[in-house]
């Protein structure tokens, strides 16, 4: 068990990097040391952690824009993968949605995934905010990632193994 106080706000995205981490590397939080925030979607997140120099997860871009004021919270871990959340496009099945513009939206979806795309999504962002894109190229199912360097580029440590260290950091997903 983590040891270390943590602090969980409620947006849904963080959340599930959250839960995938703790559950794939078999850690539990300390409920006497987690702060939950129910209404708050990363509003007030970094200022209860910084006052209770606790860790946190909250998206690089509102961290790294200054959306989220740090409260003198630095950013510990960037470039896992893990901490990654996918955006998805999906086509609709007429059946559930008549009138839906299907052969369009399979050309959006199609072109989305299209290695020239792909590529423009590698390259979108970088140098904005930091050296990394502001989004990063899916992975098809037989094909590697287009443009981008998928090695994990922490800090010489894993999002996980920093659970155990104490101090005020924000675990950041890319």
């Amino acid at each position: 068990m983590s040891r270390s106080p943590f602090v969980v706000h409620s947006s849904l995205g963080a959340q599930e990097v959250l839960l995938n981490l703790l559950e794939s590397n078999q850690i539990q939080l300390d409920p006497a040391r987690t702060t939950v925030l129910f209404d708050d979607q990363q509003r007030s997140v970094l200022k209860v952690a910084g006052e209770k120099q606790a860790y946190t997860l909250v998206g690089r871009i509102p961290f790294r824009t200054g959306r989220l004021p740090n409260n003198g919270l630095v950013l510990m871990v960037q470039g896992d993968q893990r901490l990654r959340r996918p955006y998805l496009v999906a086509v609709t099945d007429p059946r559930w949605m008549p009138g839906a513009r299907i052969g369009d939206a399979r050309r959006f979806a199609s072109w989305l995934r299209s290695p020239g795309t792909q590529s423009w999504v590698a390259e979108f962002g970088k140098g904005t905010l930091d050296a990394e894109p502001m989004f990063f190229p899916i992975t098809l199912r037989d094909s590697a990632p287009v443009g981008a360097d998928t090695a994990v580029r922490g800090e010489g440590s894993s999002a996980a193994a920093q659970l155990g260290k104490v101090g005020p950091h924000v675990l950041g997903e890319p």
